[in-house]
């Protein structure tokens, strides 16, 4: 896998002190208590951390401080290919074994085994379960195969070749594919990082380089240069004495290859680039510039990442209110800063605009960035610390809680760019340290420096006939003047002080309900309320509210009104706050709500900390009782709408996500993206009614809480703010007005369009079935099959795909039905030859499942529920799921359990034969292969 070659934001790990920042000043600061560090005397270092979330897991790290960077003339593309080949054999793993062993103790390729490289590092993750020793041991195992003990087979390098082939058409035979390498080009000219893209050259890759390859390995894949990191439910002592065990024989070579480094050239002057394709989607701009990259391992490199991310903070809440305003030059635009390769650092601004719109958007843009160096004011400032400093708080409330794999990657980070892992508890008092000291004149100055050297300045756009011309001399007429524009400090808006003059009274709870797993309420007004607490997270708390009906229950007239207008009610603002001045009176607080129109359904989704809980409360009654749905917002969200939709027929794989939607709803417009003529119909004030009729009953809604809270507290808050919404005696269900899929149609579509050598490949297949537990079961156990078998047979065997996908299951609306979409881009001159494959491998799954693949499939679904059950977002889904369906048990883990350990090949069989028959067959090819 290529790493994304631009990354933005900080290590997740908490940068802090373990002590008191008393005077004088420290000069470095200490690693995490927890941590378990050291380094062999080979030089290899290790990262050992015990963390327990998720349970009976661990993630394992070898990293390689060497990527394409290293490569020879001879060797461009070789180590990503190594990458590669390092999954197809090792000493004591042959050709696939190693996922082979993965997969049946329940972990899947991608999600739990991968790796990636980029210019400068190749990393290699494992996610494995701990209950057992010996699959702990066996882990690292590989890891030590990993770093010492390639085969590097000739055959297997034949293979693997065509797959690393479809890895560079899948990413780069695209619009934004070629929009990144020439972005790449521009950012990165003058450099080694130019010259060597991790994806390299492919006459390189499939010129049978064995000998190169190997050369790569010995050459660079040495002990100095790796590390070695777990992170998960271990014993820390019992893994630092295995991996000194199994890591310290492993020798660097003699002599020693000096490992380079590689910088990129400043430039002396702007730099611009437009990038126009007939199957860009949309019109972009980015403005950056490049800058040494900072090492967060002092005080002081700490609190110029506090500056940094203020401004950034400050600056972005700008950008927001600009676009939020009427007329505005851009749909939307942001900042980020951060590091983009391992020298530099990057500061970007990024917006998207109307078609024709980048002369506007660009004089926007500068000029926020100028009016940014004439100061911001006192409440701005205020605002960013509190935001800063509640997310500081919320990392340090989280500090037991924190994913292994978000862990393990800040320790690969840490290992490659010098930063030092400390511990999480710090944070805060560095925050509380800093954030006070920082004044409005320090930010004033670091404005000055921001994108204030030489720029790079990039359009991406469509090209279409009638287009207005543009080039890059057009773009630096319009910077010249915008450089040289006066600007006007920034005013700010009076605010009011609250959501609310004055709180409702509780109302009464009708009835109560406790049940094993939840509590459920009924309250004097009839809302429902399900309500499940946890400690899976210490300062979480998810949200839903749920009522049936959604879209379904209007014409198709108002139909696009129904799909548009939650949208611009959560763009709006709420209540006394316009869409500026809510986000100003939510800055610094952990607490969003949305509203939300489906197909079936409306209600209300959000999240908040525990402290903001009565601020989600008074969210989700305004979002009742006082919608907005401002006139600027409505445009731009019309304008936003409309551009994408003249924009999606560029994108050549277009036509077959319109089959699939024919397929699936003949004849009908629910379903499926809106049409220039439909978006033209939505008026704003019969919209904002449309809304307001669908949330006029309270009764008909369920709202279902999970996470970390009192339940006093919340029950109180309920009976206040949702025990007093409006209601009615009538209760709603959704209407059939889909129209049924083709279930028994065979239909074959081929497609000619796109001006790449790529083909896509997509198969859907659906079938009415009965809705059970069971069933359900079954149809997410023949899904993993499928994607087990089809990245056997056209990924490893045929090299027909990088990752062909595969995604479906049991639905039970509107129709109780198993569908499944497969689907991959390929070479379009095999096309048609694995077609053939792919149906091939579904006949003989419908003939045979082995007992290795029987085996796979049930330890994969256990794994994953067995990780779901202690995540607030699982026991959310089961009672949105219990809300809609009460004979659904939110609870059926032994149940479904059994029903796992029960499968058996006849069943996945059974169910193979029923559905995997009839079907939609689409397959896209190049214009230039049209007959």
């Amino acid at each position: 896998m290529i790493r994304a070659l631009q990354v933005f934001g900080l290590l997740l790990w908490g940068v802090g002190l373990a002590q008191s920042l008393g005077s004088p000043p420290l000069q470095s600061l200490p690693p995490d208590p927890k941590l378990v560090s050291g380094k062999l005397a080979n030089g290899l270092t290790y990262y050992i951390y015990p963390n327990a979330e998720p349970r009976n897991r661990a993630e394992m790290r070898l990293v390689v401080n060497a990527g394409s960077l290293m490569e020879d003339e001879d060797q461009k593309g070789l180590a990503h290919f190594l990458e590669h080949m390092l999954f197809n054999g090792t000493r004591r793993f042959p050709k696939q074994s190693i996922e082979n062993f993965l997969e049946k103790v329940g972990m899947q390729f991608g999600a739990d085994l991968n790796a990636y490289t980029s210019f400068d590092e190749t990393v290699y993750q494992l996610r494995v379960p701990t209950q057992d020793p010996a699959v702990l041991d066996t882990a690292l195992n590989i890891l030590e195969d990993w770093a010492g003990s390639a085969t590097l087979d000739p055959e297997e390098v034949k293979r693997e070749a065509p797959v690393i082939v479809e890895e560079e058409r899948a990413r780069y035979k695209t619009a934004s594919g070629r929009a990144q390498i020439q972005t790449l080009g521009l950012y990165l000219a003058g450099s080694r990082y130019a010259a060597r893209l991790p994806i390299g050259d492919m006459k390189i890759v499939t010129g049978q380089p064995v000998e190169a390859l190997r050369r790569f390995y010995q050459t660079w894949y040495r002990p100095d240069l790796m590390a070695v990191v777990v992170v998960g439910d271990i014993d820390p002592a019992q893994m630092e004495s295995a991996i000194r065990e199994k890591f310290s024989a492993l020798q660097n070579p003699t002599p020693e290859t000096p490992r380079p480094s590689y910088t990129i050239p400043s430039a002396n002057t702007d730099r611009y680039l437009v990038f126009q394709d007939p199957e860009y989607p949309q019109t972009q701009l980015r403005i950056n510039t490049l800058r040494g990259a900072r090492v967060v391992n002092t005080p002081g490199a700490f609190r110029q990442l506090v500056l940094e991310q203020l401004y950034t903070t400050l600056l972005n809440q700008r950008l927001a209110e600009r676009a939020k305003s009427a007329d505005p030059p851009f749909l939307s635009a942001s900042v980020a800063s951060g590091n983009y390769v391992r020298p530099h650092d990057i500061d970007q601004l990024s917006a998207s605009v109307k078609e024709n719109g980048e002369a506007l958007g660009l004089e926007a843009l500068l000029t926020e960035v100028k009016r940014a160096r004439l100061g911001f004011t006192a409440g701005e400032l205020e605002r960013a610390k509190s935001q800063l400093q509640r997310s500081f708080e919320t990392t340090y409330n989280e500090r037991d809680k924190q994913d292994s794999r978000t862990l393990a990657d800040a320790l690969a980070d840490s290992f490659l760019s010098g930063a030092v892992p400390t511990s999480a508890e710090t944070d805060l008092t560095l925050a509380q340290r800093f954030l006070p000291e920082i004044t409005l004149e320090e930010l004033r100055d670091y404005a000055q420096g921001f994108l204030g050297g030489p720029r790079n300045l990039v359009v991406l756009r469509p090209q279409k006939p009638g287009q207005t011309p543009l080039t890059p001399a057009d773009l630096q007429k319009v910077v010249a003047a915008a450089d040289a524009r006066p600007v006007e400090a920034y005013q700010e808006a009076v605010l009011a002080s609250s959501l609310f003059d004055q709180p409702p009274a509780p109302a009464m709870v009708l009835r109560e309900n406790p049940q094993k797993e939840f509590t459920e309420l009924v309250l004097a007004n009839g809302v429902r309320v399900l309500y499940k607490p946890t400690e899976f997270k210490n300062d979480e708390v998810l949200f839903r509210a749920y009522s049936p009906g959604g879209a379904s229950l209007v014409s198709d007239a108002d139909y696009p009104a129904a799909m548009v207008i939650a949208s611009v009610v959560a763009g709006s603002g709420l209540g006394p706050f316009d869409a500026n001045g809510l986000a100003r009176f939510l800055a610094g607080k952990q607490v969003s709500v949305s509203p939300l129109i489906g197909e079936r359904e409306e209600g209300l989704r959000g999240q908040s900390s525990t402290r903001d809980l009565e601020t989600l409360f008074q969210l989700a009654h305004l979002y009742f009782t006082a919608p907005r749905a401002d006139p600027e917002i409505f445009n731009r969200e019309i304008t936003a709408r409309l551009e994408a939709a003249q924009n999606r027929t560029l994108n050549p794989v277009t036509p077959l996500q319109d089959a699939l939607n024919q397929y699936i709803g003949p004849g009908s417009l629910r379903g499926k993206p809106l049409s220039l003529e439909a978006l033209r119909t939505v008026e704003r004030e019969k919209a904002l009614a449309l809304y307001q009729s669908r949330f006029a009953n309270a009764a008909d809604f369920t709202f279902i809480f999970v996470g970390s809270f009192d339940e006093a507290k919340l029950r109180e808050l309920a009976q206040r703010y949702l025990g007093t919404l409006p209601a009615k005696p009538e209760r709603e269900a959704w209407k059939e007005v889909f129209p049924k899929p083709r279930y028994n149609a065979q239909v074959e579509s081929t497609f000619y369009k796109g001006q790449d050598e790529r083909g896509v490949v997509a198969l859907y297949f659906t079938q009415p079935y009965p809705y059970s537990l069971k069933n359900t079961v079954l149809a997410a156990a023949l899904n993993n099959l499928l994607d087990l078998r089809l990245t056997e047979d056209i990924r490893e065997k045929l090299g027909g795909a990088y990752s062909p996908g595969v995604s479906g299951g049991l639905s039970r609306e509107p129709y109780t039905e198993v569908s499944y979409l497969i689907s991959f881009p390929c070479d379009p001159k095999r096309a048609a030859d694995l077609v053939k494959a792919t149906l091939q491998t579904l006949e003989s799954i419908q003939n045979e499942v082995s007992a290795d693949d029987l085996t796979k499939v049930r330890e994969q679904l256990k794994r994953s529920r067995e990780e779901a059950l202690r995540t607030n977002t699982f026991w959310l889904s089961r009672l949105v799921s219990y809300a809609q369906y009460g004979d659904l048990d939110p609870n059926d883990t032994t149940t479904f359990t059994q029903i796992v350990d029960g499968l058996q090949a006849a069943d996945l069989q059974g169910l193979a034969r029923q559905v995997l028959g009839n079907h939609l067959q689409m397959v896209l090819y190049p214009e230039s292969m049209k007959p």
